[in-house]
């Protein structure tokens, strides 16, 4: 099915989800990108597509900085890369501070 390319599209995605394998780039991550360049594919202008992602659960340790995210898997953090071609795309980004204070995180 093909997006209308004449439509405004408004998207709220729910990052829930870790990593199978932390030293690899979180495959709901990677689908949020893999979403919007289909949606370009599909004739959609930059301008009329709006993503918003809620990070939490599980999800919340896939935006660590590389220090502490070395500390915890050993290896720089592979998904950050990724969250900052969403963010240069327009994606924002919220996350829940429940997740982050029953994690110990700041």
């Amino acid at each position: 099915e093909k997006p209308d390319p004449n439509g405004e599209f408004k998207i709220i995605i729910d990052l829930v989800s870790p990593a199978d394998d932390p030293k690899q780039i979180n495959r709901m991550v990677d689908n949020i990108a893999r979403m919007i360049n289909l949606h370009g594919i599909g004739g959609v202008k930059h301008e009329h597509i709006q993503v918003k992602v809620a990070v939490h659960g599980g999800a919340v340790f896939s935006i660590l900085g590389d220090a502490y995210y070395e500390k915890l898997y050993g290896c720089k953090n592979p998904n950050l890369p990724v969250y900052e071609a969403l963010k240069d795309a327009g994606v924002e980004f919220y996350i829940c501070g429940q997740s982050l204070i029953a994690r110990n995180m700041k």
